[in-house]
């Protein structure tokens, strides 16, 4: 399953995001992609919408991250960088081996 964030990831648009997330996860999919590659803004809020999805997700769904390097800059940064399998293609995290 995929789920593609485009233009701003912040506080007006974070729960609708996070609704979807949780919308998909209810479903127990075995890989959840969040494709963040066209996303021009990201909040502190989106930060917590990716680390809400990782919680829910627990062992049964694989959250990956597809995202361009300053968003993934900004999850090393703050240490949040072990919590996410990254992928460059939403192709590459669809046929990753799980």
């Amino acid at each position: 399953m995929v789920i593609v964030a485009r233009g701003e990831f912040d506080a007006i648009t974070s729960p609708a995001l996070r609704e979807a997330v949780h919308g998909v996860l209810a479903e127990a999919p075995p890989v959840l992609v969040m494709d963040l590659t066209g996303t021009v803004f990201f909040s502190s809020v989106a930060i917590g919408v990716l680390m809400d999805a990782v919680l829910t997700a627990g062992e049964r769904t694989c959250v990956r991250v597809v995202a361009a390097r300053p968003i993934r800059r900004t999850l090393q940064m703050l240490g949040l960088d072990p919590q996410f399998d990254y992928f460059d293609t939403t192709q590459e995290a669809l046929t990753a081996p799980a």
